[in-house]
């Protein structure tokens, strides 16, 4: 479990580990809500994640996300997130919960293969 929420992070960084390995891989659960955070790309260096919440940044497209077999739950609720692109969703075949809340999405796609 890591928590980093309701601070002012603007990039995920270090989740690869550098020349240690993979701090990423032994994370399950990431909370990185209330902060500032453009790019979510760097959570598919967390393998292992079973629960993402990453509510209330700035993330204007779903990314990272489509080799995370294990999540079940993600909440991106109150970014600014307006197509749900289906290659991003395709591959989350143990999704229970996903909550998208307050994001104004115009289109989206991949909810059939989830």
């Amino acid at each position: 479990l890591l928590e980093l929420y309701d601070n002012m992070i603007d990039e995920l960084q270090d989740l690869d580990g550098g020349e240690g390995g993979l701090p990423g891989a032994g994370l399950k659960v990431l909370d990185i809500s209330y902060n500032v955070i453009r790019d979510m790309t760097p959570v598919s260096l967390c393998p292992n994640l079973t629960e993402l919440y990453i509510a209330q940044n700035k993330i204007k497209s779903i990314s990272g996300l489509r080799h995370l077999k294990n999540l079940r739950k993600i909440d991106l609720g109150a970014n600014r997130i307006r197509v749900m692109e289906e290659e991003e969703l395709s591959g989350l075949e143990n999704l229970e919960e996903l909550w998208l809340g307050k994001n104004k999405i115009e289109k989206i796609a991949g909810l059939s293969k989830v």
